[in-house]
């Protein structure tokens, strides 16, 4: 498969992203990024912070974000697995005349 080269901005600044997803999905990613440097601006209320500190910033709210997905998708899993114990058990309630 062919790779995708998208020229995104980022915090001010062009990259070019080579990867495997579609372009929309790397303007997507890219976007996420955006937000996040800009929430992490607007905290600092106009104080100044380096860029290598900003990045780890950025990648910490994003992980942060990751674990909190992570998280309810797995809960929902187990309610989907709960859900479909009950399922099954009514089936054989339903089935045993």
């Amino acid at each position: 498969m062919d790779k995708n080269k998208v020229n995104v901005v980022i915090g001010d600044q062009v990259y070019t992203i080579q990867g495997d997803e579609s372009s929309e999905h790397i303007e997507r990613a890219a976007f996420i990024v955006n937000n996040k440097i800009k929430e992490i601006e607007q905290s600092l209320k106009g104080k100044f912070m380096d860029s290598s500190k900003s990045a780890i910033l950025v990648a910490m709210n994003i992980a942060n974000d990751y674990l909190k997905t992570q998280m309810a998708l797995e809960k929902c899993t187990n309610e989907n697995k709960i859900l479909l114990q009950q399922i099954e058990k009514l089936e054989k309630i339903k089935v045993t005349p």
